[in-house]
């Protein structure tokens, strides 16, 4: 089904292939992230864990990635706040 297809493409992506962040994805993910613990009011803790989402979601945004992800909760809110953004929600 649908989860095997995902898997068979994630197993062709290279493990060495990495994406690195520029300053503006870094005032991205910074806005992205403050927007969200502003109106969810979250820990210093949570902030760490959301800012670390929102630089996963702006990098893929900025080389057109797509993210795949179980955190459902967290991404949902980025891409709401950021609908430019891509991203593919799944359970197991």
């Amino acid at each position: 089904g649908v989860i095997r297809r995902i898997l068979a493409i994630v197993d062709r992506v290279s493990p060495y292939r990495m994406l690195a962040p520029d300053r503006q994805t870094w005032c991205d993910a910074g806005i992205l992230a403050g927007t969200i613990a502003r109106l969810q009011g979250v820990s210093r803790t949570e902030l760490r864990r959301i800012l670390n989402d929102a630089l996963i979601f702006a990098t893929a945004r900025r080389f057109g990635h797509t993210v795949l992800t179980r955190n459902i909760v967290d991404f949902d809110l980025l891409h709401q706040l950021d609908p430019s953004g891509k991203v593919l929600f799944y359970r197991v």
